[in-house]
């Protein structure tokens, strides 16, 4: 969402029109201490789906925004009954002291609603904060949101809409003071519910005490029956459940006391006593089998049995030594599900890792954590476990071993690194034995910056060239010598061993093989140009076989060295030369394209060219022929020539009946030999189709454009005779008459032309149309009756009106007269009326003068502007109370707005106003201006004023007219 955070007033809620009420009601809210007399606001409408209805600016006038209160106001939007949907924002607002707030463009700030679902949360809120509140505040950068929702700006302490302070929105509405709130009231709910418990569980046990009094007579007299009884059934409880409560109780109290192992016996032994010996009864009163003998004690010792264990365990791991970690172990182990057990176990696993790891029993560390899987820190504790093996592995030599063992460690510590060492170390150790081989196939596997592995392995390589230069392998010495790089003298050594043998080649012709070795030693002596020389002996050679393709891949290579550079040159120019003389112009070009400037390759590439134009215009291809003949610029005659093409192609065009290219062709020929000629040619024989299908205007166009061409004149005024006879078969005599009145000579075209404008007037005089058919009347004077048809139509329309008019004139009714001509056609009037336009300017200009002399300037405008170029009227328009019109404002951004209506706003305020030549004055109703402004100076573009009323003084700068 977004809104202008100084605007003073905002919209609370709106009411669409409707049928019922067909305004737009809005409510807003006044937030400043002033009060709001005016707004200005931009209404955009929306259909169901999205789509813009209606965008208006309206200004409301005349409201009572009360300061921090709400007010109405009603707006008529156009569109609005059909709008699903509106947008509504404010541009001015007009405040009753005269000042002016204007809504700044990118003056809006982005903010999320803070509103709270209806619920027990907003509910608890409104207790606190009051009855205005929507949602918890918010900071969300830029704007802060207060309880109230009104976004105001991040630097203002107080909400614009409430007054609340920030400090006191964010520290007593925040969301945790609500729950905790809610906690409390939820707490004291409970608290409640327990107390009505307790009351009815009291009353309850009240009753219950009343019942049982009740029955304590009976009791007492079944009570000597009963202790009979009693003294039987204490026999037999002490002897099958006073015992072993005995036992159970001395087994408890052993466990509390710490002395698990007896307890635990205690407990087994009852717990195996459970089903041994029974007492089934059946009570056929309740139905039920039991059995007297079978208790619950007997139950729960299988369960405090494992308890002792439990505890004997936790004080045995507590104790923290390998051994009482490992029992404790065992002990949880063996309780299965029982509590904590299992995490028991593997916190004593855990302890029994760590201790291992202190003291170095690393694979027992790796064995238990990998059965603590991701346990705590096991993962990381089995990684150290693992980096000390595989380090005590590497000062053993064990290097293969020690390396997978770093490496299944990642990124651990240095492990990539000690990995690295498990191959650096047997390589310095391989070199150190002259084992070269070994200590090469070791070190290549690092990176050259390791270390100090790029040196040791140029070592390995220029030992390893030794031994095969001992041998005398020379060739495979070479090789490891040049991987030694500048390993001591390696290269020279290299070079010993290749150049002799690369020379003896290159004696014997083998220049490819020569080459080949030439280039791995091409900073020795002269071996780089050795290598040259062997690119151009190929090259002359494949050259010398007619191979130039062959010889010019060779030559690539030696770009560098100018006797093979020329030679190559030549493998292009050649071969070109021979495609040129044999008429292949398309493979030359492609050659020549490839040495440009090389000897006259530039001139044959032009006459490639021209010769290839030349070509394609025997071949009728005009069109391309001309652009190349346009690319060759000023050789020789191309330029003619690409005339002549463009010339061909149009002609070919013409033959082949394709007349409307042939005229753009020869358009832009230009004049070009005889192309003008032909330009009118192809536009009669366009013209010509044109008419065989029926379309008589274009061809007419064509025909004219042919102009002297044959009988083109002739056939230009057929085609139009053709299409005014078709206008006039359709009754459109006046599109008859404009089509004949270019041919007035053509057979009977001057007749039906008077005819066809005949029948318009006729038609004109039907309608009503009376001004307009006089005209017409008026035009064909000796056509028939046409003259009189006129004189009766102006009398027709004139007479009545022009009578009352004069008759008002006469008597000085001049606002009469131009009520009753303004409407009237003033134009082509017959000599009897032909002062009737006279006669209603001069009404206009004697009533303008009058109005303005009974100091109505404003209404007298409306007729000065009906005769804006009489008389002296654009003088009197001249005048201060018609100059001071339009639009102003000050430097101060003081803003006057003069309107034609003769109302204005000054400053904010709208006012009824007068001007005259040095004054105007203003009041709230049109006879009541009774506030004087004396006019300093009006121009064009500067307005001096003061209100002698208060002494201001204003100079304005003109904005509109």
């Amino acid at each position: 969402m977004k809104i202008d955070l100084t605007c003073p007033v905002e919209l609370w809620h709106y009411a669409l029109p409707e049928k019922q009420y067909p305004f737009c009601r809005l409510q807003l809210f006044n937030m400043t201490e002033q009060t709001v007399v005016s707004v200005q606001a931009v209404f955009t409408c929306y259909d169901g789906e999205g789509m813009l209805l209606s965008r208006q600016v309206e200004r409301v006038q005349r409201l009572d925004g009360r300061p921090r209160s709400a007010f109405e106001m009603t707006v008529d939007i156009q569109n609005g009954l059909n709008a699903a949907g509106m947008d509504f924002s404010v541009e001015k607002v007009w405040f009753e002291d005269g000042t002016v707030w204007r809504h700044t463009p990118g003056s809006g700030s982005e903010f999320v609603s803070n509103a709270l679902p209806a619920g027990q949360r907003l509910q608890v809120l409104r207790s606190l904060a009051g009855p205005d509140a929507m949602g918890f505040p918010s900071d969300q950068g830029a704007v802060w949101l207060c309880v109230c929702g009104r976004p105001n700006a991040a630097g203002e302490d107080t909400c614009r809409r409430c007054g609340r302070s920030k400090r006191d929105v964010f520290t007593g509405f925040n969301e945790a003071t609500v729950e905790t709130v809610i906690f409390e009231q939820e707490n004291a709910r409970e608290e409640k519910e327990r107390q009505e418990r307790a009351l009815a569980q009291q009353r309850a046990e009240q009753a219950e005490a009343a019942r049982l009094r009740r029955r304590r007579i009976t009791r007492r007299v079944t009570l000597a029956v009963v202790c009979t009884l009693l003294v039987l059934i204490l026999a037999f409880g002490i002897t099958f459940h006073g015992i072993p409560f005995y036992r159970f109780y001395t087994a408890s109290r052993q466990m509390e006391n710490g002395v698990y192992t007896t307890a635990r016996a205690g407990f087994e032994d009852l717990a195996a006593q459970q089903g041994v010996i029974s007492l089934p009864v059946r009570i056929d009163a309740l139905g039920l089998d039991v059995d007297l003998l079978d208790i619950s004690l007997y139950y729960k010792s299988a369960e405090l049995a494992k308890e002792c264990t439990y505890r004997q365990a936790a004080e045995t791991m507590a104790s923290g030594t390998l051994p009482a970690l490992r029992t404790a172990q065992d002990a949880f182990d063996s309780l299965g599900d029982y509590k904590d057990s299992a995490d028991q176990a593997r916190e004593a696993r855990y302890l029994r890792a760590q201790l291992l790891s202190a003291s170095q029993q690393y694979e027992s560390v790796v064995e238990l954590c990998d059965s603590l899987g991701n346990y705590k820190d096991a993962p990381l504790l089995r990684s150290g476990a693992v980096y000390q093996i595989a380090s005590s592995r590497m000062q053993e030599g064990q290097y293969t071993a020690a390396r997978e063992q770093f490496l299944s460690l990642g990124g651990y510590q240095d492990s990539a690194r000690q990995a690295m060492m498990c191959l650096y170390l047997p390589g310095l150790e391989a070199l150190e034995a002259g084992d070269y081989q070994m200590a090469i196939s070791l070190l290549t596997q690092l990176d050259s910056g390791f270390e100090k592995t790029g040196v040791r392995l140029q070592e390995a390589y220029y030992g390893l060239a030794d031994q095969h230069f001992e041998q005398k392998d020379y060739e495979t010495a070479a090789e490891y010598y040049l991987l030694a790089g500048d390993y001591l003298d390696a290269y020279s050594q290299a070079a010993a061993c290749l150049y002799e043998p690369a020379c003896l080649m290159m004696e014997q012709g083998d220049y490819a093989g020569a080459k080949e070795v030439f280039d791995r030693i091409s900073s020795f002596r002269d071996a780089l140009e050795k290598s040259f020389e062997c690119v151009e002996e190929m090259g002359r050679q494949a050259m010398e076989t007619g191979d130039y393709e062959a010889a010019r891949l060779i030559l690539g290579d030696a770009l560098d060295y100018e006797p093979a550079r020329l030679l190559l040159m030549d493998c292009f120019y050649l071969p070109a030369v021979e495609l040129q003389q044999a008429g292949d112009y398309e493979g030359a070009l492609e050659l020549f394209a490839s040495i440009a400037g090389y000897l006259d390759t530039d001139d044959r590439v032009l006459e490639i060219r021209y010769a290839l134009a030349d070509r394609m215009v025997q071949e009728g291809r005009y069109l391309e022929a001309a652009e190349t003949f346009e690319e060759l610029g000023d050789f020789s005659d191309s330029a003619d020539r690409a005339m002549d093409a463009r010339l061909s192609e149009a002609l070919h065009l013409m033959d082949a009946g394709e007349y409307a290219q042939a005229i753009d062709s020869l358009t832009e020929l230009e004049g070009w030999q005889d192309s003008e000629q032909y330009l009118r040619s192809a536009h009669y024989q366009l013209g010509k189709q044109l008419l065989e299908a029926g379309e008589p205007l274009d061809a007419a166009l064509h025909f004219s454009l042919a102009e002297d061409h044959q009988d083109a004149q002739l056939q230009y005024q057929a085609s139009m005779y053709a299409l005014a006879e078709e206008a006039i078969s359709q009754g459109r005599y006046d599109a008859a008459a404009e089509y004949l009145a270019g041919i007035p000579d053509y057979s009977d075209a001057s007749l039906l032309r008077s005819q066809s404008i005949y029948h318009s007037a006729e038609t004109e005089q039907e309608a009503g149309r009376l001004a307009e058919a006089a005209a017409l009347f008026a035009s064909i004077p000796d056509y028939e009756d046409a003259s009189d048809r006129a004189n009766a139509c102006y009398d027709a329309y004139y007479s009545e009106v022009y009578a009352g008019a004069r008759q008002a004139f006469d008597a000085g009714d001049y606002g009469r007269v131009v009520s009753l001509l303004k409407d009237m056609s003033l134009e082509n009037a017959s000599s009897a009326y032909a002062d009737i336009g006279q006669l209603y300017r001069e009404a206009n200009y004697l009533y303008a003068n009058r109005l303005y002399e009974q100091k109505q300037p404003y209404e007298a405008l409306v007729y000065y502007r009906n005769i804006l170029d009489y008389k002296d009227v654009d003088r009197k328009l001249d005048r201060v109370c018609y100059r001071m019109l339009g639009t102003w404002v000050s430097r101060t951004g003081v803003y006057m707005e003069f309107r034609d209506d003769g109302t204005c706003t000054l400053d904010g305020k709208n006012y009824y106003f007068r001007g005259s030549q040095f004054s105007f004055f203003v009041g709230d109703k049109p006879d009541a201006l009774n506030t004087e402004w004396t006019i300093f100076s009006c121009q064009n573009d500067v307005l001096s004023v003061q209100n002698n009323k208060t002494g201001s003084q204003y100079k304005l700068t003109r904005v509109t007219e």
